[in-house]
């Protein structure tokens, strides 16, 4: 089984399990989805799924930024951020395969060291342009990648450093921390594997204020979803 968490509660909820159905290619009695935002989710209850599963894959969150203003709504971001720690606490111990994507990968480099925040000189929307390091040349994660490569992009926080103890895997221009490996098997990219440029634009409907003003979008062929395939064989993941 791989373990999908959650972090979202509006409608892009559903639309990122489709993606990940789409993406992962494996039955769907092999994926179980936790979403982050339930008060029901104890520790106890996620501990007993993290027992089960093969490998785990951190989400995206569209609906909170560290530059919320909301007093309410930026309470209930740390207080998400805070629930996702002691959620990861608990996964790193275990060692198994950890895959952090966009807020994910945020959240998982936060909690190695890193400095997280709004980052408006590293914000993107649309496809961008990521670039390989050597040691991302060489990683199981990126085999079949090409040492530059079209991916998906939507933030506005960004890792201002490398956490400690990491491989720098991936950058571009804008954003310089695009992925890393933290051990040998947990990764954090910056970018949606999950995505294509049709499955974008749905998802920028809900969030405009990604998207700058006069920004076109430009249609690119994406073939990130093969990120999954690797990871899957990191996970020695088996479906049936």
């Amino acid at each position: 089984m791989i373990l999908i968490l959650q972090f979202r509660r509006d409608k892009t909820g559903w639309h990122e399990i489709k993606c990940f159905y789409q993406s992962l290619k494996i039955p769907f009695h092999q994926i179980q989805f936790l979403n982050l935002f339930s008060d029901a989710l104890s520790l106890d209850i996620f501990s007993r799924f993290l027992k089960k599963s093969k490998g785990i894959i951190l989400g995206g969150l569209g609906e909170y930024s560290h530059d919320e203003k909301d007093e309410k709504k930026r309470k209930e971001f740390f207080c998400l951020k805070e629930k996702t720690k002691n959620f990861l606490k608990e996964i790193l111990k275990t060692k198994k395969p950890v895959l952090g994507i966009c807020f994910g990968h945020q959240i998982l480099g936060e909690y190695l060291g890193a400095k997280l925040d709004f980052a408006p000189e590293q914000r993107e929307a649309g496809i961008k342009k990521i670039f390989l390091t050597r040691e991302g040349q060489r990683d199981p994660l990126f085999f079949g990648f090409k040492k530059s490569f079209f991916a998906v992009e939507g933030h506005k926080d960004a890792l201002f450093n490398l956490p400690k103890d990491t491989l720098h895997l991936a950058f571009n221009r804008v954003c310089p921390i695009q992925a890393f490996r933290y051990r040998k098997n947990v990764y954090g990219v910056q970018f949606h594997p999950e995505l294509d440029f049709k499955e974008l634009l749905f998802r920028l409907d809900f969030y405009k204020s990604y998207k700058k003003r006069g920004e076109e979008l430009k249609e690119i062929k994406v073939k990130t979803e093969k990120i999954f395939e690797n990871f899957l064989k990191i996970s020695r993941f088996q479906g049936s």
